[in-house]
């Protein structure tokens, strides 16, 4: 599948955006049945690049690579505000 388009999962999840070779790719809306969410681009069926995940304890906006955050980002959690770098999804002092 090439271009844009929606995906339904057999367990409830929907992706909605581009596609490149069969892969997520690009921008889209990954949503999970549960309500969280995440907007952002893909690569070859990873979240990287630009994206924000909201869940119904956290916000994430930045960025991420091969799946998980890396660089630049803001955490909201728990009424806190944690902003800076993240490496493969640890936070970096």
């Amino acid at each position: 599948m090439n271009g844009k388009g929606t995906y339904h999962f057999p367990d409830g999840e929907i992706y909605v955006g581009e596609f490149k070779d069969g892969f997520m790719h690009g921008m889209g809306v990954f949503t999970w049945p549960d309500g969280k969410d995440y907007e952002g681009n893909y690569h070859k069926g990873k979240k990287q690049g630009i994206g924000k995940l909201t869940t119904n304890t956290l916000i994430y906006n930045g960025e991420w690579f091969d799946g998980v955050y890396s660089g630049y980002g803001t955490l909201e959690i728990e009424g806190r505000i944690i902003e800076g770098y993240w490496d493969n999804g640890i936070y970096q002092k």
